[in-house]
């Protein structure tokens, strides 16, 4: 009879609300940590995908600088440089300028195109008309 009598008092103490109470704030005391748990881990995850993204961009430029270090090493890349940021040229060397026209109004005959005849052919060119 006095074990079923202390069967009793323990099934009525687990199943008080003072401890279901407890519990429940234990599980939410432990669940909010494993969420910020989980937080962190997405979060450092993103940040070492950021930071092996980087890493490789950095190899890539760091390659392209070796390359073009090597390229300065030789007399023509030397010479390519000089010439490409200075304009220089070699004595005999001749400088050609090809200048396009600003004046773009004007027809194949060389006259001027009017007003209506620019706004006539713009809008016809719309549809592919000519």
């Amino acid at each position: 009879m006095r074990d079923f009598q202390q069967k009793r008092k323990l099934r009525k103490f687990i199943y008080s609300p003072k401890l279901i109470l407890i519990l429940v704030i234990i599980a939410v005391i432990v669940v909010r940590g494993a969420w910020g748990v989980y937080k962190k881990e997405r979060e450092s995850r993103a940040n070492f995908k950021l930071a092996q993204s980087q890493y490789i961009e950095k190899e890539k430029m760091e390659s392209e600088l070796t390359a073009k270090i090597e390229r300065l090493n030789t007399d023509s890349g030397i010479e390519e440089e000089i010439r490409q940021n200075f304009g220089v040229v070699k004595p005999g060397e001749e400088v050609v300028l090809i200048v396009e026209e600003k004046n773009k109004t004007t027809t194949e005959d060389g006259t001027k195109q009017s007003f209506w005849s620019k706004f006539k052919s713009g809008f016809l060119g719309i549809f592919g008309i000519e």
